[in-house]
């Protein structure tokens, strides 16, 4: 939770109208992928 919160405030001022939004995907303590909100227009 703490890497997904550190994600989603990376991306704080850059998603606008849109949330900063950051993901972890986590399978038995591994780290399998990461991803945030795009900028306003493209994937969120």
């Amino acid at each position: 939770m703490e890497m997904a919160l550190k994600i989603a405030f990376s991306r704080m001022g850059a998603t606008s109208p849109n949330p900063p939004v950051g993901a972890v995907i986590v399978k038995n303590g591994a780290i399998l992928a990461t991803g945030a909100t795009g900028p306003w227009g493209t994937y969120h």
